[in-house]
């Protein structure tokens, strides 16, 4: 299977965009071709139909701020650019893309807003709108203003907009050529303070999970019938011993709906979680991720490894997933890449 991984370049020693051929037990990773023309590419999305992934330029110095970079792969791994558009924002972090392949969805961190674009037959963007937010939040540091900071879409046409400045999940109706509905705008306001990173759904986007960076909490919500978000409950992502900094990244649902799994940056840890009949949460494990930052990590297609990235020092390390507890177990495979801030498994 072909892996991608994204990373941060400036200041880092990295190259750009990482492939990798990687054997099913996940020991063995041969390098394939690295894309050198891509510039902090820190979140990586596939197209669900053609052989085209779509990655961020993490960056606010450019006309425009940051950028989305369009690139296609073969069967052996070999990049080859297709493009590269404007953002409309800076720092963007992250990329949603529809089931059906109509359009993209950018969040821009630094830019407080979200940017859509139809793409073509070929998987070009074009630009189709802009949504600005508004507003600060009680941080005095962390929410000076609005920072979007990823995008996740339902079964039903609705983007959930995540605004770690705000500390709000914004869902929004999005047309099929990308156009984003103002009008059909709802908010679910979170603790202030709470920082939210990313929202996951299970299968049937019913229930919903809230991973939020600045407390290091899980919000578990139900998604109604008009496709508004309830909040039931929530849950620390770290042990209650532990007191020193940490800030949660990533969030991720199993295909069966019966474990979330999110990292802990700081306590450089995997927190793993069982989800009860209710959608709430009952806690597994908290396993470390054998270095430190662990900004992301990705489940194998099997969903047999999941692999973490640990950017602060520069490896990806993979761990076997028990499919009945949940449980993580470190398998003693380790992978040096320098900056590693996402991974990808291609289809």
């Amino acid at each position: 299977m072909l892996m991608l991984t994204g990373t941060y370049t400036r200041n880092t020693g990295s190259e750009g965009v990482y492939g990798f051929e990687v054997d099913d037990e996940c020991r063995k990773f041969e390098p394939t071709a690295t894309n050198r023309q891509i510039d902090n590419p820190s979140w990586l999305v596939h197209h669900p139909a053609l052989d085209v992934v779509y990655a961020v330029n993490e960056v606010r110095d450019r006309d425009g701020g940051g950028g989305i970079t369009a690139f296609g792969h073969n069967s052996l791994g070999v990049l080859s650019e297709l493009g590269e558009v404007s953002s409309m924002g800076g720092d963007p972090c992250h990329l949603a893309i529809d089931s059906a392949g109509r359009y993209l969805l950018v969040s821009n961190y630094g830019g407080g807003n979200l940017a859509s674009f139809a793409l073509g037959k070929g998987g070009e963007p074009a630009f189709a709108g802009l949504v600005q937010h508004a507003g600060r939040g009680v941080d005095p540091m962390r929410q000076k203003g609005p920072h979007v900071h990823s995008i996740t879409l339902d079964n039903a046409g609705n983007a959930y907009v995540a605004d770690l400045g705000l500390d709000q999940v914004v869902r929004y109706p999005v047309g099929a050529g990308g156009s984003v509905s103002v009008e059909g705008r709802r908010t679910l306001r979170l603790r202030p303070g709470a920082g939210p990173r990313m929202l996951a759904f299970d299968r049937a986007c019913r229930y919903g999970y809230v991973v939020n960076e600045l407390d290091n909490t899980l919000v578990v919500v139900e998604r109604d019938d008009k496709g508004d978000l309830i909040e039931l409950g929530t849950y620390s992502a770290l042990p209650g011993n532990f007191a020193d900094a940490s800030y949660c990244a990533h969030i991720a649902i199993t295909r069966d709906d019966r474990f979330v799994y999110a990292s802990n940056r700081g306590h450089d840890s995997m927190v793993v979680f069982r989800v009860e009949p209710d959608g709430k949460l009952s806690l597994v494990q908290h396993e470390s991720t054998k270095g430190r930052h662990p900004r992301h990590f990705a489940m194998t297609p099997d969903e047999r490894y999941l692999l973490v990235a640990n950017r602060d020092d520069n490896n990806i390390v993979v761990f076997e997933r028990n499919a009945d507890t949940g449980e993580l177990a470190f398998t003693g495979t380790e992978l040096t890449v320098p900056a590693p801030v996402c991974i990808l498994f291609c289809p």
